[in-house]
């Protein structure tokens, strides 16, 4: 008779015996490797696995940005959010076979030792409230064979008086604070006005105004140029730090669901991605693509410390400054409860062109000592300006000295006494004249055919 089999509870148990002595026995492997490669002087830290597989903040669908950028390597985070998000939910998947646990909320101030409260594992990505102003921390754990590690994310909500920008910059220029003893390029949060100096290559200033709250308002105003005199001390400012746009490109992982497909939001971000952006006299809310913008695509991480990944998308206005002026931009800043007004002064300057080379040329953005075919010298305004569209070249605007050659339809003379070229229109047969030749030998082959028909007749 075949042997009885033994109960189900004690296979069950003999199982579980099994993979608790290969976990430890793998725990202790894994403790012998790295002693031994500390020993050899080698980093352990290539042993350390990925325990999420993404990490991000929203608010319902507006993203919410973590300052630095997730990085499974990273466990501490912060995030700030706008004004009028009232809430955010944590989004995370750990990387199988890892869990989340120990999932702690934080209220007070972000201190647990006040309140500190336990959320279960199901409502993780539940939707958080926070006052304006508040501060909360929220905590979770993540356990892979053994390993725990802990995540902290503190979060803050935005007051809505905000009327702070957290960065001016000025494409290819460097800004001074314009304070006493002010040493130090760039834009400091304390300080509101700012002077620069242009090269003469520059002929528009394009500047990207970077939010603190994504509902804040910027209006934009820049005084009539004026002349440089002796007395300005712009001279001394050396472009040293030139500014760099530092708007990030869009993660179309940041608006997927946990589930890992992506959404109609970030199908809408795809399509968003791929239009060019080009800044514009007025306030946009999109960057200017170039070859640098198109590397960052690559490098989603390098800036987004600085402002953020897509929570708070830069605006771009842009002011042209004449040769050897100065103009003053200001700069209002709207809270996002619209009751606040904060305001900062930009002094802009633009040298002139050297006496051996006097005249500006803008196709080529140099100083030139004679214009192009098409252009005249303004010595008044030391730049070349282009001849009226009547001439082919010219000494004024309303001065021609040649006249363009002729097209098919219209032939142009010099006037000597209003000095500009008149357009004349041609004849018909000068207009069509391949039309005209096909037509004259058309008539005479008809003309030799008769000929020939009347002779035909009288023979006949």
């Amino acid at each position: 008779r075949s042997p009885t089999p033994p109960p189900r509870r004690a296979a069950s148990a003999m199982c579980r015996y099994r993979r608790s002595s290969a976990h430890v026995a793998a725990k202790l492997r894994r403790i012998v490797a790295r002693l031994f490669i500390g020993a050899l002087g080698v980093p352990a830290l290539a042993e350390v696995k990925d325990t999420l597989q993404h990490l991000y903040l929203r608010c319902d669908l507006q993203p919410i940005d973590t300052v630095p950028a997730f990085n499974p390597m990273v466990v501490k985070y912060e995030a700030t959010m706008d004004w009028k998000m009232t809430f955010f939910s944590v989004q995370a998947r750990p990387e199988p076979p890892a869990v989340i646990e120990n999932i702690h909320l934080c209220r007070q101030d972000a201190d647990c030792a006040k309140e500190d409260q336990s959320i279960v594992v199901v409502d993780f990505s539940r939707n958080v409230m926070v006052s304006p102003g508040a501060k909360v921390r929220f905590r979770f754990d993540v356990i892979c064979e053994g390993e725990v590690k802990s995540y902290t994310i503190i979060v803050r909500r935005l007051r809505g008086s905000e009327t702070t920008l957290r960065g001016i910059v000025a494409e290819g220029l460097t800004l001074w604070p314009d304070i006493a003893g002010g040493t130090e390029p760039g834009f400091q949060t304390r300080v509101s006005r700012y002077k620069s100096l242009l090269d003469v290559s520059f002929e528009i200033v394009v500047l990207e105004l970077q939010m603190e709250d994504a509902g804040q308002t910027v209006v934009a105003r820049a005084e009539p140029p004026v002349l440089l005199g002796a007395s300005n001390n712009f001279s001394t400012l050396k472009n040293t730090h030139p500014g760099i746009f530092k708007t990030t490109p869009m993660r179309l992982r940041r608006l997927s669901d946990v589930s890992g497909a992506a959404g109609p939001i970030a199908a809408q971000l795809e399509i968003l991605a791929a239009i060019p952006r080009v800044p514009s006299p007025r306030l946009r809310s999109s960057s200017p693509t170039s070859d640098s913008s198109r590397q960052d695509l690559l490098e989603p991480r390098r800036l987004a410390a600085s402002v953020g990944e897509f929570q708070y998308p830069s605006r771009y206005v842009q002011f042209p400054v004449p040769l050897g002026t100065r103009r003053l931009v200001s700069l209002k800043v709207v809270s996002a409860d619209g009751g606040h007004f904060g305001h900062y002064t930009l002094e802009l300057a633009r040298s002139m062109c050297p006496k051996s080379e006097p005249l500006f040329d803008v196709p080529t953005a140099s100083c030139v000592r004679f214009c192009n075919q098409g252009f005249y010298g303004d010595f008044d305004a030391h730049r070349c300006k282009r001849c009226h569209r009547s001439c082919f070249t010219c000494l004024s605007l309303r001065e021609c000295t040649t006249c363009p050659r002729p097209t098919r339809h219209t032939a142009y003379e010099l006037n000597n006494g209003s000095g500009m070229c008149e357009a004349h229109p041609r004849s018909l047969w000068q207009q069509h004249p391949e039309n005209t030749i096909a037509m004259l030998l058309a008539g005479g082959g008809v003309a030799i055919f008769l000929c020939g028909l009347c002779a035909f007749r009288l023979h006949a």
